[in-house]
């Protein structure tokens, strides 16, 4: 028998609290970035910066790559750079390993960071719900 005064462990997990915590900096961080800085012009600089890094340059633009991908910032001006940087292949390169790496990164974040407060979110949606149930079961095909 469980008595109130006794200690019952608590099975929430406190990293949920900091999840959350953190989505909404990151939220507000895209939304200041976005309404303060030109991602564009600093992407530039970014490039001319790595061309000046020799054989560091590809290494430092999959990173750059990673996190643009990441915070959902348009590649198309990284990809096209990469070609000048790079060369066609070199930059192809590049751009596949980068892109690769960051939705990879991107699904890991949404996966395990993020699931938690998308599945308050959509709780009462009878849609997802069924979406998420059949992916749950059958999300193998």
């Amino acid at each position: 028998m469980n008595d109130s005064r006794s200690p019952i462990p608590d099975n929430r997990q406190p990293s949920n609290h900091w999840k959350l915590i953190l989505v909404v900096v990151l939220i507000v961080a895209l939304i200041v970035g976005a309404k303060f800085f030109n991602f564009q012009i600093i992407l530039q600089k970014a490039l001319e910066s790595i061309a000046s890094l020799g054989p560091w340059g590809p290494a430092a633009f999959i990173l750059i790559y990673i996190v643009a991908t990441v915070l959902f910032i348009p590649g198309s001006l990284l990809t096209l750079g990469s070609g000048v940087l790079f060369g066609v292949l070199g930059g192809c390169v590049c751009v596949s390993i980068g892109s690769v790496l960051g939705a990879t990164c991107a699904f890991l974040t949404g996966r395990y960071l993020t699931r938690d407060w998308v599945s308050q979110q959509i709780q009462g949606n009878q849609k997802f719900q069924a979406i998420d149930s059949a992916v749950a079961s059958e999300g193998w095909k």
